[in-house]
């Protein structure tokens, strides 16, 4: 606070006390200063030195501003601006002489040019950018920058291409269990090697899994691919899938033209997938024999709407595996893609041509036939679009449209219908309607409806049928399937919600039915869910209570379960946020005398995302662990890592030599030792916005810039730079040697006697950055003493300074 003072006296005021007044401030404890200040002749400001003693402080301040307002030394905010335009904060270290050092960071902060190498750590700007000058304004804590236009730096809002880097992409997963037997232990690897370079993107991918009596590797793809912008296209080499909504996802080796914004993965459910996990269970969607989506669900129900990179014209199985071992396996029909996943853009055709390539397990006899598929999509208005695609092959053609409609409050619906004639299972089709609805007074809804006539044959069957040999459908190959979700929420009464679903094959039919209901009360949640499914006898019933817990985010929970005429299992769980990145979770559970017991911790590093568990009950204890992300290699051997998995266009950021900083934008990132870390996924031709996390940001860091702004082409590898600048501070609290505070206005000497500041307040003093540690002097009533202090031996990031207590003697 300002403290008003009276002195009397001064017979008036020169401009210099206005000027002089801020820079004091600026300097801490001397606001009252411009009252004691005299006019003085043009050729200097002279000082009333009686009245400036009586007033507290040291003739040296007049020494100091004799020749005019300057900036105190030591560190300063100020608002800079360069060549007139909006300033900005900015952190500037001045000298004992009042001068600022404008080193990289500022530079970078500013927007002009970086200097040459060998420049130094302050730079000359007039010398590095001739013309270039800096005004110094104390009286308003403000600095101006003049520089030449050509000195400033280029806005990055131009296409950037280019870049080259290996990347690696691991998602690894390791399941041990004990039984009567003795170690089982299980484990599934998927990898994709890849480089980027001149706008190609090459990737190679790979899996593999193990587990009792069996080991396989499989080779899953390898292929090439480089945007061909005038067409707004991709053109891909190699061993693909097909891009295709009506038979996306069919492997084939050859080449193939799509739009450039075909390969957007994800596919969200009309009808939600619902389930009661009796564990913690494994929960995994997979497609063509491949897992597209996995997570860990806890005991009671769950449900799965984001099926991730989901391809159309494919049926999805749905895999829950138990902490005993158990599992359970349920069809869902092949998404379709909404009208509200899709903006309105020109018509686009995509051509793929090459040879099927069988996916795993799938029957194959004789040679792998030669394929053509073909799809066209127009727009139809800002609402709605349509879809033609053909399939030719030998002994097999197919045709196939869908017609999607956005519909009001973000609904939408799609219809599909499929054609296919093959020599032995003759002419056969499919139609699908799927569709989500947003109604009045908070009620949504969704369906999905397939029915599949004895006689469609997907290609995949028809590649593995002889001639003359009898149509034999897949066991999971849903011939009729329905799907209905309702739900309602309201403010008052909470949500309540109903699913139904039912398929059937050849062989036989299934179907499942949830219902649930869930509420706020006191700051508790409270959910009652009931399922019934043809996988399991009777139906199982769910409790469940949570309370929210303090302080940061964690809850407990309490739940009763009983399913059909089983035994009611009672359980407790204890979930908590250990910081942003770590979570952890504990379970009990107990039924009919047993005891169940679960723990499980999920964190976001910097190499990656980790996962591990244990569950023990019963005679098999379990323990689980996985891991996914990427690495990226640059040029050099320079190496990043990112937490999540690297898509085809990404970005390295390079903090150099600071660890920890978190950045968002283009997914979750992680600085980590040496500064770098990979942003995974950029949008091609889009401006993609980059921030660092400013809640985890150390105070003593400043960098040259906090935001961004990146335009990549398709397959670029963007570098990005941020200079930082550490900054320390140490506040000394000085007694002088009779045991009393150094008074206000103590002026502190650098080693060569230079003026470097004055006591803030009562005995306060701060040193900055290379003033610490230094042989420090002080004056005090015209006499000088010599400061006497230890440095700590370690700089809190998270504290703007340190504290230490010094002697003047």
């Amino acid at each position: 606070m300002i403290r008003h003072c009276r002195h009397h006296g001064v017979a008036r005021a020169h401009p210099l006390a206005a000027a002089l007044t801020p820079a004091i401030v600026v300097m801490g404890g001397m606001p009252c200063l411009a009252s004691a200040l005299e006019a003085a002749a043009p050729g200097g400001a002279q000082f009333d030195i009686a009245q400036l003693q009586s007033s507290g402080y040291s003739p040296s301040v007049a020494a100091y501003f004799s020749n005019g307002a300057r900036f105190s030394p030591g560190l300063q905010v100020v608002s800079a601006s360069v060549n007139g335009r909006k300033g900005i904060p900015l952190q500037l270290e001045f000298d004992g002489q009042g001068e600022p050092c404008l080193d990289a960071v500022a530079l970078a902060r500013l927007g002009i040019r970086p200097a040459p190498p060998g420049a130094g750590s302050c730079i000359e700007l007039g010398i590095v950018h001739p013309g270039g000058r800096v005004h110094l304004r104390p009286s308003q804590a403000r600095v101006e920058v003049l520089v030449p236009e050509g000195a400033l730096q280029a806005e990055q809002d131009g296409l950037q291409r280019g870049g080259a880097a290996l990347m690696l992409n691991h998602d690894l997963f390791v399941v041990a269990q004990r039984s009567a037997h003795g170690m089982r232990t299980s484990g599934s690897a998927r990898v994709e090697l890849g480089l980027n370079a001149g706008g190609w993107a090459l990737r190679a991918q790979a899996s593999a899994s193990t587990g009792v009596r069996q080991q396989a590797l499989f080779q899953d793809a390898t292929f090439a691919e480089r945007a061909v912008e005038r067409w707004d296209a991709l053109l891909q080499v190699g061993q693909l899938a097909v891009a295709s909504q009506a038979y996306g996802g069919l492997p084939f080796d050859g080449v193939q033209l799509i739009p450039d914004r075909a390969q957007v993965a994800g596919r969200r459910l009309a009808v939600p997938v619902s389930g009661v996990a009796r564990s913690q269970a494994v929960a995994e969607v997979r497609q063509r024999g491949q897992v597209i989506y996995r997570t860990i669900v806890g005991p009671g129900p769950f449900l799965i709407d984001d099926v991730g990179e989901a391809s159309g014209g494919s049926d999805l199985e749905v895999v829950v595996t138990e902490d005993d071992g158990t599992t359970r396996r349920y069809p869902v029909p092949a998404p379709l893609l909404s009208a509200q996943a899709r903006q309105a853009e020109p018509a686009q055709t995509s051509l793929s041509v090459g040879r099927y390539r069988p996916s795993r397990g799938a029957p194959q006899r004789g040679p792998r036939p030669w394929m053509l598929v073909l799809e066209h999509a127009s727009d139809l208005g800002p609402s709605g679009s349509v879809r033609v695609a053909g399939l030719l092959a030998s002994a097999y053609q197919g045709v196939a449209t869908q017609a999607s409609l956005s519909l009001p409050h973000g609904g939408w619906l799609a219809a599909s219908v499929r054609g296919s004639r093959h020599a032995v299972a003759g002419v056969g089709r499919e139609v699908q309607l799927q569709g989500s609805l947003q109604l009045p007074a908070q009620f949504s809804a969704g369906l999905s409806l397939s029915h599949r006539d004895a006689r469609f044959t997907a290609f995949e069957q028809a590649v593995g049928l002889d001639a003359g040999e009898p149509l034999v459908r897949r066991p999971d190959g849903a011939e009729r399937a329905v799907g209905l979700f309702a739900g309602w929420a309201s403010a008052r009464w909470g949500a309540a919600s109903y699913s139904v679903s039912r398929s059937c094959t050849q062989a036989a039919c299934g179907g499942h039915q949830s219902l649930g209901w869930s509420r706020r009360l006191l700051g508790a949640s409270f959910t009652v869910s009931a399922q019934r499914s043809s996988l399991q006898a009777g139906t199982s019933v769910w409790l469940n209570v949570t309370v929210p817990l303090g302080g940061r985010r964690g809850s407990a929970g309490f739940r009763a379960q009983r399913q059909g005429d089983g035994p009611l299992r009672l359980g407790a769980s204890l979930q908590r946020a250990i910081s942003d990145d770590v979570e952890v979770s504990a379970d009990l559970t107990r039924s009919d005398g047993s005891r169940y017991v679960a723990g499980r911790l999920q964190a976001r590093t910097a190499v990656g995302s980790v996962q591990l568990g244990c569950a023990s009950g019963g005679s098999s204890p379990r323990c689980h662990a996985g891991i996914s992300g990427g690495v990226v290699v640059l040029p050099g051997g320079r190496v990043a890592t990112s937490t999540a998995r690297i898509g085809t266009t990404f970005a390295v950021v390079d903090v150099p030599g600071v660890a920890g900083l978190r950045l968002q934008g283009a997914g979750y990132a992680r600085t980590l030792v040496g500064g770098r870390a990979v942003l995974p996924r950029l949008s091609p031709y889009q401006n993609n916005r980059i921030r660092f996390d400013g809640r985890h940001l150390p105070l003593n860091l400043q960098l040259a810039t906090t935001a961004f702004t990146v335009k990549p082409a398709h397959a670029a590898v963007v570098l990005r730079t941020v200079d930082a600048r550490e900054r320390r501070q140490l506040l000394l609290q000085v007694t002088l040697a009779d045991g009393t505070p150094a008074p206000v206005g103590s002026v502190l000497h650098d080693p060569q006697g230079g003026f470097a500041g004055t006591t803030v307040s009562e005995g306060n003093v701060f040193l900055v950055d290379a003033q610490i540690g230094q042989s420090m002097s002080m004056e005090v009533n015209g006499q000088r003493c010599q400061l006497q202090y230890a440095v700590p031996p370690r700089f809190d990031p998270q504290r703007a300074y340190e504290e230490a207590t010094a002697r003047c003697n």
